[in-house]
């Protein structure tokens, strides 16, 4: 039989440097491949099979994002949310999800997903450049997430910290991103981590 193996989709364009401004870099750019990502489709009502699965409560409110330990839970519609957790087998969240709330939808989307960490004082400006949203520090907190417009990408942004922020966009587009990113942090200087 033969093993599947992840690859990044972005990875050779991910050269370790520091390029842009002179200045010391604003943004520090790296790629977030240590998740299992599983979408969650049902009625509000299996939240509490998720919790026993999961041990996390689907949020119910826009924008907001469950936590717990090294998973989250974003809000991604009235219906729908986001599972981002420790790697696991592929396959192996679905069924534990799936045995505990039948009446849901489970699906590993955790290879067709690209996903940018930013990280520092720059980072929100730079993405406020491409994306309609308030992202200022004040609205924008931890534990909140949105769906949206960077550019002309569809992508879900995901707030960990002050100064990080999280951007998730279909695998296919992951060039795009960092092409988009890369443009957009060279007037304050960036540092790519691999």
């Amino acid at each position: 039989m033969v093993e599947a193996q992840a690859r990044s989709a972005i990875a050779e364009q991910l050269t370790p440097g520091r390029f842009g401004a002179e200045a010391d870099a604003g943004v520090t750019v790296s790629e977030v491949r240590d998740r299992t990502l599983i979408h969650i489709a049902g009625d509000p009502a299996i939240s509490g099979a998720v919790q026993a699965a999961s041990g996390l409560v689907l949020p119910l409110d826009a924008g907001s994002v469950a936590i717990g330990g090294e998973s989250r839970l974003c809000w991604l519609g009235p219906d729908q949310w986001l599972l981002k957790t420790a790697p696991a087998p592929f396959g192996e969240w679905e069924r534990k999800l799936a045995a505990a709330a039948p009446d849901g939808a489970f699906n590993d989307v955790t290879h067709g997903r690209t996903t940018l960490r930013l990280q520092g004082p720059k980072a929100r400006d730079l993405l406020a450049k491409g994306c309609p949203l308030d992202l200022d520090a004040v609205v924008f907190t931890p534990g909140r997430c949105a769906q949206s417009l960077l550019g002309h990408l569809s992508v879900l942004l995901d707030c960990l910290g002050p100064d990080e922020i999280h951007v998730s966009v279909t695998r296919s587009y992951g060039a795009d991103l960092l092409h988009w990113v890369r443009e957009a942090a060279a007037e304050y200087g960036y540092r790519i981590e691999a």
